[in-house]
This record gives C-alpha cells, structure tokens and sequence, in this order.
C-alpha cells in the first residue's frame, strides 16, 4: 500500500498540469490524429458530453490539476454551459451516499469514507473553479448547481464552498442569494456558519445581521 500510495505521488507530480501543458497536450494530439479534439472538448454546445467523458478521471488527478483543466475548458463559455457542465461532472450527485454524520459502529464505515473524500474532493474543485469570479456569478452558480438538494444538504454545501473567501466577498455573495433562499435554508446556513472555530464564528455574525429580522 505505501509503494502504490508513493507511485501515485510521483505520478502526480510529474503530471502536474498547467494552461501551457494542456495546450501543448491537446495540440499534440490534433496533430497526431489529424483532428480537432480541442476545438471540441472546448465547444460548450457539447458540455453534457464532456462532463460524461471526464468523470472517469475524478479522483485521478489533484483537485488542482482539475480545476486547471475545468478552467481551460470553459474558459470562452456562458454561465449557463459552465453550470451544466459542472452540474453533471460534479453536483449532481454530490450528497449520494453520503449520510449527515458518521457512526463508527455503522459496517459501511469505510464506504462512508471513501464518498466522503469524494465529497471534499469535488468541493475543492467546485470552489477552486468559482473563486477569482465575480460575486454576482458566483451567487448565480452556487443557486443554480444545489436547485435539487434539501435545505440542509443546500446549507451544507453553500458553506463549503464559500468558506475559502475573504470576509468581504462572503458577505458580498451572501447578499446576492438572501433574497432567493427561503427561511429554512437561511436559518441552517446560519447555524453552520456559526458552528465551530473562530473564523466560522466572525462569519456567523455576518448571517445573523444579514438574514435575521
């Protein structure tokens, strides 16, 4: 276990991906198959397709070297392609199989884990992906990619991935989507974002001025 763990290192460190390599990646194989291979993983009319051929990569590559990739990809696309895309390669089915909390008497302990990685993993891609945009379009995404989640699963995943921004920027986000979350989903937002450490806390105190009347 520990040779394959530090093999898949190595391997993940020479194939540490940036722009310039996946340009050159994707320019070598054009040439070599005579096609257009970048022109069409980088057609947003095809973003349902793409989503289905890059899943199978999850968990394969560093949540860095994923986002590098998402962000090549969509770098010319509408808000809307980018929402699709990310919908079916990574929220969808973000919370299956994943129980609100862990029991470590339960027998699928190990099950449970192994999704909950998955979980982190994609959380980390979705918010490496959304955190240099503008807070208006971040509102936007984050609303539109948890429509299909319960008020709880919503709550819980607002908070992971807005808690990688600045205080300023959270509070700006929070203030676009106030208006569009019914009280359910206010009132546990609150409650994570006032759970746990310090910095959580100081956030908290900016939901409660915000969403409590």
């Amino acid at each position: 276990m520990q040779r394959e763990n530090s093999c898949r290192q190595k391997n993940q460190t020479r194939t540490s991906t940036t722009l310039e390599s996946i340009e050159e990646s994707i320019s070598a194989m054009d040439s070599i198959y005579d096609a257009n291979f970048g022109d069409w993983i980088r057609n947003e009319t095809n973003c349902k397709t793409v989503a289905y051929n890059i899943r199978k990569y999850l968990n394969t590559y560093k949540s860095s070297d994923f986002i590098v990739v998402i962000k090549w990809i969509v770098k010319d696309w509408t808000l809307k392609s980018i929402i699709n895309l990310m919908k079916h390669l990574l929220t969808d089915d973000l919370y299956r199989n994943i129980p609100s909390c862990l029991d470590e008497q339960n027998p699928y302990t190990q099950v449970y884990l192994k999704n909950k990685q998955m979980y982190e993993y994609k959380i980390n891609i979705v918010s490496g992906v959304i955190y240099t945009w503008n807070t208006l379009f971040v509102a936007e995404f984050i609303l539109a990619t948890s429509v299909n989640f319960n008020e709880e699963q919503r709550a819980e995943y607002f908070f992971n991935v807005l808690e990688v921004f600045n205080r300023q920027k959270l509070s700006e986000i929070l203030l676009q989507i106030e208006s569009k979350l019914d009280n359910e989903t206010k009132d546990k937002l609150i409650e994570r974002f006032t759970k746990g450490g310090e910095k959580r806390k100081r956030t908290g105190s900016i939901l409660d001025a915000m969403f409590t009347h």
